[in-house]
């Protein structure tokens, strides 16, 4: 954490590390699962540069910096109530002012976390309604990795260990290496096939191979 603190630093990223104690501070008071989080983060992350790798979609360094916080506070609306803890924790989030991050970037995360639980928005959905129409496909696609990145997790277990992406007729092939059964999983990520298509205008298709 620490070089990459320093890193983002030397090239221009001087608010990072005020940026990543907040977020992880916030994560800490909420009694997060410290290893679900992690998990999920790695996810979303190995994800995000696959797809971008297999053309899938363009990068943004600041996006995915944004995923990868919102991955760490996706669950914080848990400790008020699990079944509905995504809305808690768009609220918690949306009113946290935490520091390093200006209005527009809090909604962003907030919204990220709304959405990685319970259904799912299309481009005209009455949440994204004040966000710049030219940025919804993106919102989209980032919201729909961190969903796909929590699911994977589902047995908070961090069974998986390797995920690939291949871009190929249209269809998103996914290749999941896991040690675990992944049934649940499976079954998640196939009633989500749609979704994923209206995000991505492509193809989910999801192989696993267990070692």
């Amino acid at each position: 954490e620490g070089m990459k603190t320093d890193y983002l630093m030397k090239h221009g990223h001087s608010d990072f590390s005020v940026r990543s104690s907040s977020v992880r501070a916030l994560a800490v008071r909420c009694g997060c699962d410290t290893r679900h989080e992690e998990a999920v983060i790695r996810y979303s992350d190995i994800i995000c540069r696959e797809f971008v790798s297999a053309g899938i979609m363009q990068d943004s360094m600041r996006l995915r910096e944004l995923l990868l916080y919102a991955a760490r506070l996706h669950d914080i609306g848990a400790f008020i109530s699990y079944e509905r803890h995504n809305v808690f924790s768009y609220t918690i989030i949306r009113n946290s002012y935490l520091a390093g991050f200006d209005n527009s970037e809090l909604e962003w995360m907030a919204l990220l976390t709304r959405f990685h639980h319970g259904s799912f928005p299309n481009a005209g959905s009455r949440f994204l309604l004040e966000m710049d129409k030219r940025s919804v496909p993106d919102f989209l696609r980032y919201a729909m990795i961190l969903k796909i990145a929590d699911i994977l997790d589902r047995g908070r277990d961090g069974a998986v260990d390797e995920i690939r992406a291949e871009l190929l007729n249209g269809t998103v092939n996914l290749t999941i290496t896991t040690y675990s059964d992944l049934s649940m999983v499976e079954w998640k990520l196939s009633s989500i096939a749609k979704d994923f298509e209206n995000a991505f205008g492509l193809r989910l298709n999801v192989e696993y191979l267990r070692v």
